[in-house]
This record gives structure tokens, C-alpha cells and sequence, in this order.
């Protein structure tokens, strides 16, 4: 009975070392092989895709310049079409004497004003007249003009005295625009200007334009 029990467990060993035997030589000893793709299908390429490149930065939006200018077509109102456009300066013709001057145009001025020098005051048939010199500038040769007196305008001075002036007619032409206008008689030599436009040439006939000058050309 002790002999069989003895013999069967030998047999039950031997059969467990076979076994354990035969598991350890079915285990991989290596790495695993990669994976290979199968016949008519390839796997996908691999890709070393380089980084997106920034986006530009947009520039800022230029500033509009300011364009000063006169309304045109039917955006001018009614009033002011078909009105001689002037700048803050422009070049004069003063008739009769035909002298070309440069003159600054002045809307805050009510009557015009003309450079003279040397003036003299006299009679001539029972009319009152006036002698004077005007020039285009300091240096130049002086022009004798004789016109007579049609009223004398009084001027309030900075030091609140009252100052007379003689207001003679004459022809001012700007462009191909002329205009009889009142202009009184005043030394302006230390002016930059020797004549001055205001109110009386400008209105009806003229718009101005500060940001311009000499618009009607030299």
C-alpha cells in the first residue's frame, strides 16, 4: 500500500518538471517583433511636420490728412457757387496806375486799405483831392497818383486817439475779376503787405480760403 502511494507520487513529480520544463522554453526570451503591415496595406509615413509660421502683424491704418478746400458741384451751397475763390494772400492790379502788389485778403476788414506816402491834400475845382505816392514794396521807386477825396475815415488808434484818413476810388483787380472799391490812404510800409482787401472787394463776389494763397495766380 506504502509502496503504491510512494510510486504515484513519482509519477505526479515527474510530470510537474515536464511541465514546468516545457512552459519555461515556450516563454520569449527577445523583444517582440515590430509590427509589420499586412500585403496591399502600407502604414501611414510618419510626418516631421514643421512648426506653423506666425501670422504677419497687419500695419496700423493710416491717419486721413485734413485737406482744407472749397465744396465743389452740388455739394456747395447755392449761395457760394460761381464765387471767385481767394487764399489768405493774393497778387493785385491797381488801376489806373496799373501796379501789380501783393495784398492779404482780410475778412475782418471793412473797408480796404492802400499803402501811401507823402500825402497832400488840395483843391481842384472846388472839389477835394489828394496827392500821394504808393510802391510795391520798401526799395522800390515810389508812383504818384492824383485821385480825388470821396470821404475821410476815422480810425481809432491803440493809444485811443483818433486818426483821419482819406478814402480815394480805384480799380482792384484780382484774377480776371476787377472791382471800383473805396480804399483808404495809409502809410503800410512797415506792413508785409501794401495793400489790403477787405469786406467791400469780397462780398458778393468771394469766398476765402485761409489754408490757401495766391489762388488767381501772379
Amino acid at each position: 500500500m506504502n509502496e503504491r502511494v510512494v510510486r504515484t507520487s513519482r509519477y505526479w513529480l515527474c510530470g510537474l518538471s515536464v511541465f514546468a520544463l516545457l512552459a519555461c522554453q515556450e516563454m520569449p526570451t527577445s523583444q517582440p517583433e515590430p509590427l509589420r503591415p499586412r500585403a496591399g496595406h502600407a502604414l501611414p509615413p510618419s510626418c516631421d511636420c514643421p512648426e506653423p509660421a506666425p501670422a504677419p502683424a497687419c500695419p496700423a491704418p493710416a491717419k486721413p490728412k485734413a485737406v482744407a478746400c472749397v465744396p465743389n458741384g452740388p455739394l456747395m451751397p447755392a449761395s457760394l457757387r460761381n464765387k471767385l475763390v481767394l487764399g489768405e494772400a493774393e497778387m493785385a492790379y491797381l488801376e489806373p496806375a496799373d501796379i501789380k502788389m501783393r495784398a492779404r485778403i482780410d475778412t475782418g476788414a471793412t473797408t480796404s486799405s492802400l499803402h501811401a506816402e507823402n500825402i497832400e491834400r488840395f483843391e481842384r475845382d472846388g472839389e477835394r483831392w489828394v496827392r500821394f505816392q504808393t510802391r510795391r514794396k520798401e526799395g522800390d521807386e515810389p508812383v504818384q497818383m492824383e485821385l480825388p477825396v470821396t470821404r475821410r475815415l476815422k480810425i481809432k488808434t491803440t493809444n485811443e486817439s483818433q486818426d483821419s484818413r482819406p478814402v480815394v476810388e480805384v480799380n482792384v483787380r484780382i484774377g480776371k475779376h476787377t472791382e471800383r472799391i473805396e480804399v483808404s490812404l495809409v502809410d503800410r510800409l512797415h506792413y508785409e503787405f501794401p495793400l489790403l482787401i477787405g469786406r467791400n472787394f469780397l462780398k458778393g463776389i468771394a469766398v476765402v480760403d485761409v489754408s490757401r494763397a495766391y489762388t488767381q495766380g501772379d
